[in-house]
């Protein structure tokens, strides 16, 4: 009978200890501590700046040219092209689509020819 409830005690603790680590693991994914950083990286071209995301050293999104402009327009400053790549950095943080309009780069005082 005491080897019954040795057995018990043990199943019991290493039932406990896995349902603990398995919810910590799953509290740590769903805050997003789990999650590996995106990283913006401003890169110069022979035009002009751009910028890069990457996700574990993956490049998701490469921007040469100016969205959303006609033409290939290449960003004039290196802090154009990061404030853009800020913008779409922190839309897809939020999963929202990393969309540039007209109206983002006027708020930007992004330079292009209209």
């Amino acid at each position: 009978m005491k080897k019954l409830i040795t057995y018990f005690l043990v199943f019991l603790a290493i039932t406990i200890v896995v349902i603990f680590f398995s919810t910590f693991i799953y509290t740590q994914e769903e805050n997003g501590k789990l999650k590996t950083p995106l990283e913006l990286v401003v890169i110069e071209g022979n035009n002009g700046w751009g910028y890069e995301i990457h996700n574990s050293g993956i490049i998701l999104v490469k921007q040469e040219i100016i969205p959303v402009v006609p033409g290939k327009q290449y960003f004039k400053t290196k802090n154009d092209a990061k404030k853009i790549g800020v913008l779409v950095l922190n839309k897809l943080k939020i999963n929202e689509k990393p969309i540039i309009t007209l109206k983002d780069l006027e708020e930007m005082d992004i330079v292009y020819n209209r």
